[in-house]
């Protein structure tokens, strides 16, 4: 089994299977995630102090995280 997700363009994660749950399970945990429970990208990198612990290489999930809201904002 593989960890698998799907995100929109916002980029909230809309759809996960229960290893891609469990490995992004601080992301879920966050109080950056929305009323209907779903996870945000963006929110969590930006917004969680937690964050910078999580992701291994945070500045590079930035600088990822910046280009693909540039990329729908430019869409």
């Amino acid at each position: 089994m593989s960890a698998a997700f799907v995100r929109n363009g916002r980029p909230d994660v809309v759809a996960t299977n229960p290893l891609a749950r469990a490995l992004r399970a601080p992301m879920f945990d966050s109080a950056t995630t929305d009323k209907r429970g779903r996870a945000n990208f963006a929110r969590c990198h930006f917004l969680d102090p937690g964050s910078q612990d999580f992701f291994v290489d945070w500045e590079a999930g930035a600088t990822a995280t910046v280009a693909l809201l540039r990329a729908e904002a430019g869409a």
